[in-house]
């Protein structure tokens, strides 16, 4: 599963774009902060989609300055139906579980202060998230949770953050952080 496939593959379902055109939709829409993508990989994998077949680059248009649009083959089509398909349904691959379960390796000290400035961001995530959902006000026509995707981003964070704070009382606790001496022993 490629998070950047799926997103650029997924732009050019509806219409052909250029590069750039992608890049500033994944700005816009801060994809590279809650998606996890660099923003500078998006031309390298534009590169190896089309060298894949996945998609094409368009010929320009007569009288028109030479820039590579893309367009969305059948193969990749294939491609983007089996990646949303991955996504909707495939392992959580949360990269702050395993992280977790190897605190242990970390100083005490060190770990505490990962964790005071990751609840830190995470509470100015919910804050900058709440402020996106008063302005794009749920409309009739989807449901009480409209902005969907925003609504379930925000869940998600408040739930991160409610388990963040609790391995911060494991840490904060003497006895409780002695006790974290290998991996998966915050399961425990």
């Amino acid at each position: 599963m490629n998070r950047c496939d799926l997103i650029i593959l997924g732009q050019l379902f509806s219409n052909d774009q250029h590069g750039y055109e992608i890049k500033s939709f994944v700005e816009e829409r801060e994809l590279n902060r809650w998606a996890n993508i660099s923003v500078s990989s998006i031309y390298h994998r534009l590169g190896w989609l089309a060298d894949h077949g996945y998609i094409k680059n368009k010929a320009p248009s007569a009288g028109k300055p030479q820039r590579n649009e893309y367009r969305l083959t059948s193969k990749g089509k294939e491609r983007l139906y089996e990646q949303v398909q991955q996504f909707i349904s495939g392992f959580n691959d949360d990269p702050r579980t395993l992280g977790l379960s190897f605190l242990h390796v970390l100083p005490t000290d060190l770990a505490i202060s990962q964790l005071k400035s990751h609840i830190e961001l995470l509470e100015e995530d919910i804050r900058h998230l709440k402020r996106i959902i008063r302005r794009n006000k749920p409309t009739a026509t989807l449901s009480p949770l409209s902005p969907l995707l925003n609504n379930m981003s925000l869940d998600h964070l408040k739930v991160e953050l409610k388990y963040m704070k609790a391995v911060l009382d494991v840490l904060s606790d003497p006895d409780s952080a002695a006790q974290l001496t290998s991996f998966f022993s915050i399961n425990e």
